[in-house]
């Protein structure tokens, strides 16, 4: 069937739920028990617990199946967010960064996949903080392979995993970037660690700063690094540099709590 954010669009249009099934849609009652099995929910507009009311995405969402707690609205949140090859220091500075932004208080939203947002989630946990991830396939498809244990992780510590996606739903390219403006809905800041020219983690920056609300934050990289290229080009754009965390708390108007504003 369509994209979740086609149905979303659909729905808004008047269009009648039963419509968009098709012959091959499972049974809602067996799709319930199957949720229910896996200890998953499916929250809609409306929910207790939707936390996309007050940031609507573009497209709009139809629906998240959740694993844990419903996420925070996006007021309490900030996203992370970069290269699946980021270089070692920069998957360091992700890792400090979603430590020092949990230990201020702040839920860290990324989107699961190798690299900085794997270290920013962990970062996250190694402060004993909270982390939503937001991934482009369904809820029961273990993927990316190797951050199954960190998934584990973030269920474990009372983290949340998100996708507009059913379950069973493989992870396709067509996913990711329509992924990516979720993780932009659910924070209050968008926080790019590392971006090349094509990376999808522009999409991310680009959905937060569309909103007219959402602040965009980026580290710097040398002008020969083809890695920062991106990143150097959303500062270019207007987007604020970065030089620590305290930088990142500044913009958000929090208060800087002591041990939180070394350079990351």
């Amino acid at each position: 069937g369509p994209l979740p954010a086609a149905v979303a669009t659909r729905l808004a249009e008047g269009t009648g739920p039963a419509s968009l099934l098709r012959a091959h849609s499972p049974e809602p009652g067996a799709a319930a028990a199957r949720l229910d099995a896996l200890g998953l929910r499916l929250l809609l507009p409306g929910d207790d617990g939707w936390p996309l009311a007050a940031t609507p995405p573009d497209p709009p969402c139809a629906w998240l199946f959740v694993a844990g707690p419903a996420p925070p609205e996006a007021a309490a949140s900030v996203a992370a967010v970069g290269g699946r090859r980021a270089s070692p220091l920069r998957r360091a500075a992700a890792r400090s960064i979603g430590a020092g932004l949990a230990r201020a208080g702040w839920c860290v939203v990324s989107g699961g996949a190798v690299g900085v947002d794997a270290a920013a989630h962990a970062g996250a946990l190694d402060a004993g903080g909270r982390t939503v991830v937001v991934l482009g396939c369904g809820l029961d498809v273990p993927y990316p392979r190797a951050n199954t244990g960190l998934f584990a992780r973030v269920r474990a510590a009372g983290g949340t995993l998100v996708s507009e996606h059913p379950l069973a739903t493989p992870p396709r390219a067509a996913h990711f970037l329509p992924r990516n403006r979720l993780i932009a809905a659910l924070s209050a800041a968008v926080v790019v660690v590392e971006a090349a020219e094509d990376s999808g983690s522009l999409s991310t920056a680009r959905a937060a700063g569309s909103r007219g609300l959402g602040h965009v934050l980026v580290l710097p990289g040398a002008p020969w690094d083809p890695g920062a290229a991106g990143c150097n080009q959303l500062i270019r754009d207007g987007a604020t540099l970065v030089r620590s965390l305290t930088d990142i708390l500044e913009e958000l108007g929090a208060t800087t709590t002591s041990g939180t504003t070394s350079a990351v």
